[in-house]
């Protein structure tokens, strides 16, 4: 498999590490999700993704993010990732930097990166057990563009690598040429709205055009903040 098809893989972490800078607040009962942001804003993380069964493929790609500046709300960030590292060895010499800009509920406005809708928050308060929905669109290089639905679920408060944090899950669904599917969850400290962790069981049936037969590929897929 290429590098580039594990690509979509870091664009939906990279959609999670959005989450970065959310602020939870709670009243009555509910809890607000808000994305609070300020210039200079910095985020880095490393994924890593292990193909299912024996001689499975392991790959680390690395990403960051940064707010480059706030205007009327909407942040303007680029964000970087690779190189990836593929069963160890390195592929490519320079991080791959997109931009986008983001609203207070995390949603896309503009910008070359897909939206990252893993982060996007519900506009309204919630409580715990409350769902909402978001749409995504997923890219990358030798895949095309797949639109994804994914629906949240704000599952507890809880405690994730001695943070305390909200506790988001969520399934992903798409359609196109090569479908993805995948349940996670994501660990979004309480305090400031740092990500602190992400992981997702994910499945694509992978084909590179409408005459080709699927491949089913299965991946365990983890965030962390570095």
């Amino acid at each position: 498999m290429k590098l580039g098809q594990f690509i979509v893989c870091g664009l939906v972490l990279a959609g999670i590490s959005s989450a970065s800078y959310a602020q939870i607040t709670q009243s009555k009962g509910k809890y607000t999700f808000r994305m609070k942001f300020t210039a200079g804003q910095f985020g880095r993380y490393v994924s890593e993704f292990k193909q299912a069964g024996a001689g499975g493929m392991v790959v680390a790609l690395p990403f960051s993010q940064k707010v480059r500046f706030v205007r009327n709300g909407v942040a303007n960030l680029d964000v970087a990732m690779g190189p990836a590292k593929m069963n160890g060895r390195v592929m490519g010499e320079e991080p791959n930097v997109v931009s986008m800009q983001l609203n207070a509920s995390g949603k896309q406005v503009s910008g070359a990166a897909p939206t990252p809708g893993i982060s996007v928050f519900p506009t309204t308060p919630i409580r715990i057990g409350d769902k909402w929905t978001g749409d995504m669109s997923l890219a990358s290089s030798g895949l095309g563009t797949n639109e994804a639905k994914a629906v949240y679920t704000f599952e507890k408060i809880g405690t994730y690598a001695g943070k305390k944090v909200a506790v988001i899950g969520f399934k992903l669904n798409s359609g196109g040429t090569s479908a993805i599917n995948g349940v996670g969850r994501n660990y979004v400290q309480l305090s400031d709205g740092w990500l602190v962790g992400a992981e997702m069981n994910l499945s694509m049936n992978l084909t590179t055009d409408s005459k080709s037969n699927p491949t089913a590929l299965k991946f365990k897929m983890t965030v962390k903040r570095l």
